[in-house]
This record gives structure tokens, C-alpha cells and sequence, in this order.
């Protein structure tokens, strides 16, 4: 998710480690809430395919391995993943030895999903649109 600063002030990390400051500028004030924009929403066209094809081995597929192996240990039945994008981690959750753990994954963007879909999964998977930041599942209803 990309945070537009306020006031196209300088970002928080380079604030911390004073880089990028002007001279009368010391210090930085956080926003109770960030300021999301709409483009964050657009992953769309030919964007989840090239997500897909080039991120994903190169970026997300070690990380996927590994909680497969996390998971695989843990006395389960449901999974939350949020920010799925095109569902690295989930296919190889949908792997895991236990088939009676069910899969709930979830991104902000409809066409992320679409894409993991049409890649599909070793079992089915329940794919929803949902905003991280106001999931629309009670408390207490995933394990992990």
C-alpha cells in the first residue's frame, strides 16, 4: 500500500535518520491515519499477470515456502491471509498435508484475485475482495 505523505513532507525513515530535512524542519508529524489512494485500488489490466510472472519468483515464492513449512507444524483448522495478491502464499498453503484446514484469502484488489483464481489452487479456496484495514470477518474466527 503506498502512503502519500502529508504535505509532500519528507518520509518518516529518512525523518528518523535525518536525510532529506531541510534545515528548519527537525522533525516530522504522523497522521492518526494515512492517506491511501485510489491508484492502490487499480491493479488492473495487465498488471496482476506481470505481478505474477516477474514478483512473485523473484520476490514472494521463498516466503511462501516458508510459511507453508510454519503452518504444516501448527494444530489448525482456518486461515485468514490477507494482501494475498495473485496467491503465491495461498497455493502453497492449499498444499499443506492437513485438507481439512480451510483458506480465506483475501486482497484490496478484485483483479489480484481474479488472477490467483485463474491459477488456481491444489484444493478450494475462498477468494474475497477485502480492505486489510476493515476486514469483514468477526474476532476469533482463524487460527492463523
Amino acid at each position: 500500500m503506498n502512503v502519500i505523505p502529508k504535505n509532500n513532507s519528507v518520509p518518516l525513515a529518512a525523518a528518523r535518520c535525518g536525510r532529506g530535512l531541510p534545515q528548519h524542519r527537525t522533525h516530522q508529524t504522523q497522521r492518526s491515519e494515512p492517506i491511501v489512494s485510489d491508484i492502490d485500488k487499480v491493479f488492473a489490466g495487465s498488471i496482476p499477470k506481470l505481478y505474477e510472472t516477474h514478483l512473485v519468483p523473484l520476490i514472494f515464492e521463498p516466503y511462501a515456502a516458508d510459511l507453508k513449512k510454519r503452518v504444516g507444524l501448527m494444530n489448525i483448522s482456518r486461515i485468514l491471509e490477507v494482501a494475498a495478491g495473485t496467491g503465491v502464499v495461498t497455493r502453497a498453503l492449499a498444499t499443506v498435508a492437513n485438507e481439512a484446514i480451510s483458506i480465506v484469502a483475501t486482497d484490496l484488489n478484485q483483479a489480484m484475485l481474479d488472477e490467483a483464481a485463474a491459477v488456481g489452487t491444489a484444493r478450494p479456496v475462498q477468494w474475497q475482495q477485502a480492505d486489510a484495514m476493515a476486514l469483514p470477518f468477526p474476532d476469533a474466527q482463524f487460527d492463523a
